[in-house]
């Protein structure tokens, strides 16, 4: 008799709230499920062959998967780290101003989309403007998980 095999893989095995990620088993006829054990925040599109897990913004930890094809199971595991929260102290962001982002977890680093008019110090989140429009700001944790906050940078004083 021929031997039936499990293959399952997922498309990443660690990600950020808000993400999703592809979940593949075959033989395609088996059956994709959650733990019951698991936490809140997760959900799955489908559940035979290739299907999406979800994460929402309040999921955290690790999430378990499991896919069965007759009376064989076989389960992965995805861990899912929450997103910064990121903060301005004020809503615009004038020229000659200097105004401190701040973000709820340690040792990460900031950005700012739009150089041409404001600098945001990668370390400590000081933000230095220069020109008027629109600035979206960064702040990239160690998980590689992604805070964002825009302001407008409306001119002058």
């Amino acid at each position: 008799t021929q031997e039936l095999l499990i293959d399952i893989s997922a498309s990443s095995y660690e990600v950020c709230t808000g993400d999703v990620v592809l979940l593949e088993g075959c033989p395609s006829s088996g059956v994709w499920s959650e733990n019951p054990t698991n936490g809140f925040g997760a959900s799955l599109t489908g559940t035979t062959g290739t299907v999406e897990a979800h994460f929402s913004n309040f999921a955290s930890g690790s999430y378990d998967f499991i896919y069965s094809v007759d009376t064989l199971h076989d389960t992965l595991s995805i861990i899912v780290h929450p997103k910064p929260l990121v903060n301005l102290n004020m809503s615009e962001v004038c020229i000659g101003m200097n105004v401190q982002a701040a973000a709820n977890i340690s040792g990460g680093e900031w950005s700012s989309n739009n150089p041409s008019i404001t600098y945001i110090n990668p370390e400590s989140g000081l933000i230095s403007t220069w020109g008027s429009g629109m600035a979206t700001f960064n702040y990239t944790d160690e998980n590689g998980c992604i805070g964002t906050t825009t302001t407008l940078c409306p001119g002058k004083l």
